[in-house]
């Protein structure tokens, strides 16, 4: 049941200390995405096109290789959403350069706003 899906989502996206210290927040989030529940189709069609991309990184590669544009990502240490050895993975095949953060899950720019904004300035100056 959909009813489930938030606390999914939600375990999965954060990391353990993030959602220790934001219990209140994390737990406002998950209700407010029920309101979602009449437009669930939304969500699907977000997962089946990200689903499509991601597991089509290896076959595609050359597709992604070669570009000249500078990427960067930045992947959280504990994210369970999308794996770091998968970001890593889409990194490579991008030719992006690739860190992780440590202690912490998906939203870096969210559970670590200095160390996000001091290595994507990094990244921007090189």
């Amino acid at each position: 049941p959909f009813e489930v899906y938030p606390d999914y989502l939600y375990e999965k996206m954060f990391s353990e200390k993030y959602v220790r210290a934001h219990e209140d927040a994390v737990e406002a989030a998950k209700h407010h995405m029920l309101g979602f529940k009449d437009k669930v189709y939304r969500l699907v069609r977000l997962m089946e096109a990200q689903r499509d991309w991601l597991m089509a990184v290896d076959e595609r590669r050359s597709e992604y290789t070669g570009k000249p544009i500078p990427a960067f990502v930045l992947a959280g240490a504990q994210d369970r959403l999308i794996p770091p050895w998968f970001q890593e993975t889409a990194a490579s095949a991008l030719g992006a350069r690739f860190e992780t953060a440590p202690e912490c899950g998906h939203p870096v720019y969210l559970e670590q706003m200095d160390l996000f904004f001091s290595r994507l300035r990094s990244f921007a100056i090189v």
